[in-house]
């Protein structure tokens, strides 16, 4: 993923395990001025080595999940440690802040500048994207569509009984499946045609030189494709919300413009989720029967889907920013450590 996106001349490595012979031949080898973790990746050999290497950390869209919160919190007798090693920490909310403060971060070091996730959705999404992948899925601009993005196991049977509903009323519908590992492409290829979906087909078998012709069902059992998949959907439904697993990240739906179903379980995603059922744009559904009878209602009055899913991509577009706020705190530690030395 890394390789298609950033330029053939940048050097791309994996992040290294973090034993420490290994962690300090591979600073010895880069010398870096500064280290950026995103989120909250706490690697405890690499940020000792990298203090006493005097290379600066800067911790950039910071977050603290309930679950990972408890975890470090158990623990934070020895995170405590290595939070003082950091330079910087910006997060994403307030209660991130307050998280990080209680695992021992100093209040100083504390930074609320936003989530930078919406700078770079809202950055990508393109019509030309759109039209490749239409293009390559064979979809049409009249094509209904039900995209299931990132579900997990138990989550697809829900999906296909809600799916058979559907095609009772709208014979014409598509469904995309795309579950949150792919590993488990085969199972739910399986599940699919246990099903009655022998007309199904993978995104493998596109990118081996299949066409999609008249099936119904797509199984995504590739890497890199939901963002722009989602751009295709009339309903959207993000998983590991109706499975205990904190939820997926909705945003990336929401950048294009589509109202987000999603189950009760997202406790990874408390922001977002707030965030666009306030705009109206969000919906939670309890079990199947609440999710057809929303998306039944969606459907039946497609005024408001569409002016809802506007509403989303406004949200999104309107909350950037963050990412130039995390360019200024990492500029203004670099500026510090050129004064210094």
């Amino acid at each position: 993923m890394a390789r298609r996106i950033v330029p053939a001349s940048v050097h791309l490595i994996y992040y290294p395990l973090d034993i420490p012979f290994v962690i300090r031949k591979v600073v010895r080898q880069i010398q870096p001025d500064i280290f950026i973790p995103t989120e909250t990746e706490l690697w405890p050999n690499f940020l000792r080595i990298c203090k006493r290497q005097g290379i600066k950390i800067v911790i950039i869209n910071g977050r603290l999940s309930p679950r990972s919160f408890r975890q470090y919190y158990r623990t934070r007798f020895f995170w405590k440690q290595f939070l003082a090693d950091i330079d910087e920490m910006g997060v994403i909310s307030e209660i991130d802040g307050q998280r990080a403060g209680a695992l021992g971060m100093a209040q100083t070091k504390i930074h609320v500048l936003g989530n930078a996730k919406y700078d770079g959705l809202a950055a990508m999404v393109s019509p030309v994207l759109r039209e490749d992948i239409a293009h390559r899925l064979n979809i049409a601009d009249t094509d209904r569509v039900f995209v299931a993005g990132s579900t997990h196991e138990g989550e697809e049977i829900i999906i296909l009984d809600v799916y058979k509903q559907l095609l009772n009323l709208y014979p014409d519908f598509k469904l995309i499946l795309i579950p949150r590992h792919i590993e488990r492409g085969p199972e739910v290829i399986r599940l699919v045609k246990q099903y009655g979906f022998q007309d199904s087909l993978t995104m493998t078998e596109i990118n081996q030189g299949l066409s999609r012709r008249n099936q119904r069902v797509l199984v995504v059992d590739v890497i890199g494709e939901l963002f722009k998949i989602y751009s295709l959907a009339t309903i959207v439904f993000c998983g590991g919300s109706l499975v205990r697993k904190g939820g997926q990240n909705i945003l990336e739906p929401a950048a294009w413009g589509k109202v987000v179903l999603y189950g009760p379980s997202m406790e990874d995603f408390r922001d977002e989720k707030t965030l666009l059922e306030e705009a109206g744009a969000g919906i939670t559904v309890t079990d199947s029967h609440d999710l057809f009878d929303r998306i039944l209602a969606l459907l039946r009055d497609p005024e408001t889907l569409t002016r809802k899913g506007q509403i989303a991509g406004q949200v999104i577009a309107a909350n950037r920013g963050a990412s130039q706020r995390y360019a200024s705190l990492i500029k203004e530690v670099l500026m510090s450590k050129n004064r210094i030395s």
